[in-house]
């Protein structure tokens, strides 16, 4: 059946146009059918670029205004301790933390002030040594402080 239909194909011109045709229009209608796939898949990533957009809008929404740059967290130290009346006896600044050494110190007055630096200026706490001293009670002396402005990103 098929062979006598090609060989009827073969001596007839309308219907060689009119395959040619058909097979034509089954090419444009794939191709127009992949297009749309395409253009489908790519608004549902743009979709969800949108959203995750929005919550990282959202999230930097939540950050503190005053973060504070690297490069002015050693002056925003001094100026700080100054105000909570605590003393730095050495500090040395590398690419991305600040190491500090402070003086006796109360305990409570050290954990307000590190409260007081993330809350206010993004400053976190990368690690904290102190020893406990005897006299006086509730004062301790930090060998060792390490802080870094909180990144985002």
């Amino acid at each position: 059946m098929i062979i006598s239909w090609w060989r009827e194909l073969r001596s007839d011109k309308k219907m060689q146009r009119a395959a040619g045709l058909s097979l034509m229009l089954l090419i444009a209608c794939g191709y127009y059918l992949h297009q749309f796939a395409q253009v489908k898949e790519n608004t549902r990533q743009l979709e969800m670029l949108q959203q995750k957009k929005r919550v990282i809008e959202r999230l930097q929404s939540h950050l503190s205004p005053d973060i504070l740059p690297h490069s002015q967290l050693s002056d925003y130290l001094h100026q700080s301790a100054r105000t909570w009346d605590i003393a730095i006896q050495t500090m040395t600044d590398s690419k991305d933390e600040v190491g500090l050494t402070l003086a006796d110190v109360p305990f409570e007055q050290l954990l307000q002030w590190l409260a007081a630096l993330q809350r206010e200026k993004g400053v976190r706490v990368l690690k904290l040594d102190v020893e406990r001293k005897e006299q006086p009670e509730g004062v301790v002396q930090v060998t060792q402080l390490r802080l870094a402005v909180h990144s985002v990103i």
